[in-house]
This record gives structure tokens, sequence and C-alpha cells, in this order.
């Protein structure tokens, strides 16, 4: 009995290591990675009469940026000749990776494509890629998984904690320029969970959701992050990225009946500039009252 008591004691121990191990994760130095998409190319020849341009082009295509000292940027393979240029034409990830190469370490691991653009300066031609870089840019943490909420769209970066939080009803709002959205997020909350919400002006305290704008936030317009602590801190560089947070924490409010959230930390951002919804008018009558039911729902879920 004695061995067994022991046994159950060093295995509590154990799993209590592992959970503040968890909790209290470091974050990771930032480092990008080349990522193989050999297999993938579309095998588009670029022509040109230019054939510097065209030189050069087949130098850096397969280039992979590197990494400046202070972790900040990129840097682009270099071009010794001045009458060329060479920039970034696209990203599939601004918020990770912008196109003026300005970096943002994700909360966990994300692939973005890169596409390089060289010009001739003086005749204004350019040749651009049609097949990517595409680097791996680590996250700050490796518990995207844990207790990661169930929305839709996905979340694009999550970090899990221990923990729950209980939301007490409060929108606390420190802007009155905020009311409106405010106002927004309220309906959705009171519409798809059922329960009672108000707004209020006054300090935050635990079992709140406080909604600020911060200009600072590398997210785009529509992007905001959430900290769900003991209180909930949204933050967005414009309203509209508050709004879209709000159906988030509608959605996963929802998906618990007791009004929990697991605690942890989104940066969240949409994957396409431009989402929409097809309707299909000329096999079934819409009436007005549906079409504004199916755009409220469109907004809901982003």
């Amino acid at each position: 009995m004695k061995k067994i008591f022991v046994m159950l004691l060093c295995m509590s121990v154990l799993c209590s290591m592992i959970m503040i191990n968890i909790s209290a994760a470091e974050k990771e130095p930032l480092f990008i990675e080349r990522v193989d998409n050999t297999g993938t190319s579309l095998g588009v020849e670029k022509i040109s009469s230019d054939k510097q341009l065209m030189e050069i082009y087949n130098n850096v295509k397969d280039q992979t940026p590197a990494l400046s000292s202070d972790g900040k940027k990129i840097i682009l393979p270099e071009v010794e000749n001045d009458q060329y240029t060479i920039s970034l034409y696209g990203t599939s990830n601004s918020a990770v990776i912008s196109k003026d190469g300005q970096i943002t370490q994700p909360l966990e691991d994300m692939i973005v494509y890169l596409y390089y653009q060289v010009e001739n300066i003086d005749t204004k031609e350019s040749l651009h890629m049609d097949d990517p870089i595409i680097v791996k840019v680590n996250g700050q943490y490796d518990d995207g998984q844990i207790n990661r909420p169930r929305v839709l769209p996905g979340i694009r970066e999550w970090k899990g904690n221990q923990g729950t939080f209980k939301f007490s009803g409060n929108i606390i709002i420190k802007d009155d320029s905020l009311k409106d959205t405010a106002s927004k997020i309220l309906l959705y909350i009171e519409e798809m969970t059922q329960s009672d919400a108000k707004i209020v002006t006054k300090q935050v305290e635990s079992g709140d959701i406080l909604f600020e704008l911060d200009k600072n936030l590398s997210v785009g317009i529509e992007g905001y992050t959430i900290d769900i602590d003991d209180y909930v801190t949204v933050k967005a560089p414009e309203q509209k990225g508050l709004l879209y947070a709000g159906a988030t924490l509608s959605q996963m409010l929802m998906d618990n009946q007791n009004m929990l959230l697991p605690k942890g930390l989104m940066r969240d951002y949409p994957q396409y500039q431009v989402r929409s919804t097809m309707l299909d008018v000329a096999r079934f009558y819409m009436p007005l009252d549906y079409l504004e039911e199916i755009t409220k729902y469109a907004a809901f879920y982003s």
C-alpha cells in the first residue's frame, strides 16, 4: 500500500510540473526556414529582351531571404547592378511578413508565401515570381492546440493556457466612439447565447471583457488580438477588428452554456481581403427578411 501511495504521489508531482511548464511557457527566439515546394511549381517561363534583367531574376528567384540582426525585417537577395532593384511583390500573410519586409513573430508556426519582383529602374520593365519562396516563421510558443477554440472561420494563431474565464456579462469600453461597435457585439452575444449582457464604462474587473483600439498592432484593418485571463482584453487597430473579435467571442460563448472561455492568447486576421456568400436567386425566391437574416449571419461569421 505504501509503495502505491508513493507512486501516486510521484505521478501527482510530475503532472503538476507539466502543468506549470505549460502555463509558464517561455517565448521561442525568432527564426525563418525554407519549406520545399519543388513539386508545386507552375513552370511558367519568364521572357524578356533585357538580358541583364533576366539574369538577375534567374539568380534571385530561388534565394531564401535572410533575417536581419535585430529580427525585425527580412533581407532580400542583393542585386549588384544599381540599375535594377528587387522588392517583395507579394506575401500570403502580411500580418507575419508585410510587403515592406517587416516581420512579426506569430504565436504559433506560420507558413508564408513570398514573391519577388526585379525591376529595371530606367525602363520600368519588371519580372515577378509566379512560384513563391515558401518559408516557415516559427511561433513564440508551442501550445497552439491546447484548448483551441472551435469557431468559424478558424482562428489563425492561438496559445492555450491553463484554466477558464467566466463571463460576468459586462462589456467594458473606455472610448465613447466605440459605443456603436459595442452595441453590435452586445447583440451578437445576447442573440447567440440567449443571455443578458450590458455595456459599461467602469474599471475592468475579473469576468469582464474590455474592448480598446491599438493602432500599433500589425494585424491589418480587420485583425485583432484577444488575451483571455481573469478578464478579457480585446485590441484592434480599427473598429472593424473589434467587431470581428466580438463575433469570435460570441461563438466561443455560444459553444459553452456556462459562459466559460479557455484562457489563452489569440491573434487573428482574415486570410482573404474579400469574403462572400453566394445567393442562388434563380431557383428560390428569397424574401427581404431572409436576405437580412443571411446578411447578419455572414457578418457574424466574418
